[in-house]
């Protein structure tokens, strides 16, 4: 088993043993999931809510269409910011594998 040096552990002389290619695999899934969903929700609320605002306020005022699709986006930004934590609690339920690493392993920097 590969051992490193890392961060406090360094320190000390430490060595910890390096994450295995599951465990790797583990994290990886574990930590994309939450960004895919929070990034198919913020699309979908800016698509919507700047095709609505083009609809109306673009034509009633005269906003560009790249315009409305910045208000769409401070929408989404702010209903994503009020969200954030929904959508990384209902990734949490799914029951994806814990990589069970360690703090010291956690500390490496390509962890």
């Amino acid at each position: 088993e590969k051992m490193e040096e890392s961060g406090k552990a360094a320190e000390c002389g430490e060595k910890v043993p390096r994450p295995t290619a599951a465990q790797m695999r583990q994290l990886c899934l574990r930590s994309a999931v939450p960004f895919v969903g929070f990034g198919l929700f913020d699309n979908i609320v800016m698509l919507t809510v700047g095709d609505a605002i083009d609809a109306t306020f673009g034509v009633t005022m005269g906003f560009s269409t790249l315009a409305a699709a910045g208000f769409g986006q401070c929408a989404s930004d702010a209903c994503g910011i009020t969200l954030q934590g929904m959508i990384e609690r209902f990734s949490d339920k799914l029951g994806l594998a814990d990589p069970k690493l360690t703090r010291q392993q956690e500390r490496l920097s390509y962890v």
